[in-house]
Parts: structure tokens; sequence; C-alpha cells
């Protein structure tokens, strides 16, 4: 049978149930002891207008219904907080049940309001792509301790963020440490504290910048102290930035941190890179403060 005709039969099948379907009785049909019943169009194309449940959206509002009630009805709301880190379900568990553990580390960040910025990394699988989760963590620091910017990212990006945004030109040649075979791998293992760096043989350029998306942190949108992180370079390496010239004279196998610093805080920037060393990553941050770093690692 051709396929038109195939076509056709179906159409009119569908027509004819659902001319039955329009003229036989609503109640049924009643032959001897047998009732027969028939669907209506009605009730075949009918919408189910039951709303879907957000799970999560409830327990979210339960949450902080329940928080809010224990907070009222809690004369002292730090006798609250003291209570929930010792006994509520939910709680970050210490070592020891020691909730005192990280108060070394909030003296350290409150003292980063105006000294030494504090550089924080965060280490994740895929499921912190993109900045995911890193920009709340980072957006919540700084409010709280100071510091701006996106903290260290790759000289080269594969995976974008709705952070940053990179590209670059000229001789410069990824290499990564972790995911599958055909990631290319380098003759060392001096891969950095991204697990990834670039080799530049001769000249490059690499630019950066705060992306304008919506899923984009407002402190995360500028910086005003950019550092390149070089290693075992030949002599005479240069990294030039906004008009300042940076240069290492001597080959040297360690790290060398490059530092620029700027008036006022800046979105964007382009770096260019004269010789040959490992690029392990570029800094973006204030000069105080906190600094969150977001280092997936996709396999």
């Amino acid at each position: 049978m051709k396929p038109y005709k195939i076509l056709i039969f179906i159409l009119s099948s569908f027509f004819l149930l659902a001319v039955l379907g329009f003229v036989f009785p609503s109640e049924g049909l009643k032959v001897g002891s047998v009732h027969l019943r028939f669907p209506s169009i009605n009730e075949i194309v009918a919408v189910d207008d039951e709303a879907f449940l957000d799970v999560d959206k409830n327990i979210h509002e339960m949450q902080s219904k329940s928080d809010m009630q224990d907070v009222q009805t809690t004369i002292d709301s730090l006798r609250y907080y003291k209570n929930y880190v010792r006994s509520d379900v939910t709680r970050l568990h210490f070592p020891n049940a020691n909730y005192k553990f990280f108060d070394r580390l909030f003296a350290v960040m409150e003292l980063a309001k105006k000294g030494k910025p504090v550089h924080i990394m965060h280490y994740g699988d895929s499921q912190i792509e993109m900045d995911r989760i890193s920009s709340i963590f980072r957006q919540r620091l700084q409010e709280e301790f100071g510091g701006i910017g996106a903290g260290i990212v790759p000289p080269i990006q594969t995976i974008p963020t709705f952070t940053i945004s990179q590209s670059y030109s000229g001789d410069l040649q990824r290499f990564v440490v972790y995911g599958d075979t055909s990631q290319p791998r380098a003759s060392h293992r001096r891969y950095g504290l991204l697990a990834t760096f670039a080799q530049v043989y001769s000249n490059a350029t690499i630019s950066v910048g705060a992306r304008s998306s919506r899923n984009a942190q407002e402190k995360a949108k500028s910086f005003q102290r950019l550092s390149v992180i070089i290693g075992n370079n030949q002599p005479n390496f240069t990294v030039v930035c906004r008009g300042q010239t940076k240069q290492i004279k001597q080959a040297k196998k360690g790290i060398t941190l490059l530092t620029f610093d700027f008036a006022e805080p800046v979105s964007r920037t382009t770096i260019t890179l004269n010789g040959m060393a490992e690029v392990y990553g570029i800094s973006l941050s204030g000069k105080n403060g906190i600094s969150v770093s977001n280092v997936p690692m996709r396999g």
C-alpha cells in the first residue's frame, strides 16, 4: 500500500471515531445485559489542569519558614545558631564536633579586608564548570570580607563561564593533566595549581574580561590587580599590560609572579607575552579582600 493511502486510512479512522464519540450517548448505550460506553471528544483531548509540584521549591519554602519561626521564637539569635551548629540535621559536621574549627580562617579573612588578599581555591568536577557554585560562594565572601575579581583563570579557557570571557592568539599551546587520553599531555608534570598550563613558544596575546550575563555576580565584574603566574622561562621573557612592562631577565625554572596594579578597577584587559615560558594562570583580584578561584576538572 502506498504511503498516501495509509495516511488517508489513518485520518479516516480518526474521523469516524470522532463522529462516533460525538453522537454516542454520554450515559452509554444498553443492549440487553451489556452496557456500552464510548469516550467523548472532550474526554480524549481534555487538558490536565493539575499543577506540577516543585519539590525543591516547597522544601526550600518550608525550611525558610521553619528557620524564621525558630529565630523569632529564640530570644537570643546567637544561641539559636549555636544550637544549630551543634544539633541541626543540616549542619556542617566539624572534626571532633568542634564548631570553632574555622575561627582562625575567619580571623584571617577579617584581616584581609584591609590587608593582603586571601586566595581560596574551589576544586571540583564538571558540576562546577562555568563558575557554577563558585560564583555564589565568591560573591558572599567578598560582600562580607571585601575583594573583587574572579580569582585565578587558566591562560586558555576551553569551557566558557558566565563570569569571565577569554580569548587568545599567537604561539600558545594548552596542556592538561586531567581528563581522557584525548587531552594534550606535557612531557613533564609541571601543570600548576589549576592542573593545566599554556606553553608560550614566542609571542602571544591573552584577553580577559567580565561578562555582562545576568548570571555573573557583581563583585566578579571588575579587578584592580592582574598577576601572571610564570614558570620555566627563558631569558628576557616579557609581559605587557596597559602600558606596563614586566621582564624576567634570567632563565628560571621556578615560579615567578608578574603583577600589574591599576589605579582604578577595570572590567577587561589584554596581556602580551614575548619569549618562551609556561603560563600557569592569570589572577584577577583586588588589592585586598577575598579571591575565590573556580577549578573544574572534567573526568
